[in-house]
């Protein structure tokens, strides 16, 4: 397989219950877990993964994954990390620290708790605002709050974000390059990465409730079909919001 599928999720909630777009039961996710262990995967972390694209080590013989959760949610802590654990597995948590302690989502304790279980804390913005939206100032004060809370609330550098509704632009790029951040996740889907302003440009699979385990395992195993349908999906729903002029 060429490159590897970095795979985004958000809230997770109890088995058989019913959730919004883009929040899966444990079980769908315990589901995931449960087929990359079986058939051989391992999980990236963020070192190891800007190490094998800086190397160009694209096929290493080694089936890996990157697992991402947005937005800092409790269950990130409550159900993500335990489901994790119990395989073997790591992920990267994007955490919105402006919602951190406020209902539903991590407080700064848990936070802790989080990195020091092994996972990874990296940054979604402060407020989870569109980024291009905002002035430049703007832009790195979001940027810089974020990185500055993170690393005070886990202990660890945040070098890492996950950009609100995958929205980025040059300004943004210039910006979080300037404040030290290494690289930006986007929701492009895809299997590639990119170069700009010194940053690496990382795309994911964002993934909804009732997506399909074949899907996911297609993705997983680099099956191209599965690929451009969504990357044709993601294509056209961009530009028909810059024809109706949505932020």
């Amino acid at each position: 397989m060429s490159g590897f599928a970095i795979f985004g999720y958000h809230r997770l909630i109890a088995a058989d219950t019913r959730g919004g777009r883009y929040e899966l039961s444990s079980t769908e996710f315990a589901d995931h877990l449960q087929l990359l262990r079986q058939q051989g995967f391992k999980t990236l972390r963020l070192e190891e993964m800007s190490a094998r694209i800086r190397e160009n080590r694209r096929d290493s013989g080694e089936k890996s994954v990157m697992l991402t959760f947005d937005d800092g949610y409790e269950s990130d802590l409550l159900i993500a990390a335990p489901l994790l654990l119990d395989h073997g597995f790591t992920a990267v948590f994007f955490v919105t620290t402006a919602l951190v302690g406020t209902p539903g989502y991590m407080t700064p304790s848990q936070l802790r708790r989080l990195s020091d279980s092994g996972m990874e804390v990296q940054s979604h913005s402060h407020d989870h605002v569109f980024l291009p939206t905002l002035a430049v100032d703007d832009i790195k004060t979001q940027l810089q709050r974020s990185r500055d809370l993170l690393a005070e609330y886990g202990g660890r550098e945040v070098d890492w974000i996950s950009v609100p509704g995958g929205r980025y632009s040059r300004q943004v790029i210039a910006a979080a390059r300037e404040v030290g951040y290494r690289g930006i996740f986007t929701s492009a889907p895809g299997y590639g990465h990119g170069h700009s302003g010194g940053l690496l440009l990382l795309k994911r699979f964002i993934f909804e409730n009732g997506t399909p385990l074949t899907t996911f395992s297609r993705i997983a195993h680099g099956r191209l079909p599965v690929m451009l349908r969504a990357g044709a999906l993601y294509s056209l729903k961009r530009g028909l919001r810059r024809l109706l002029q949505r932020p």
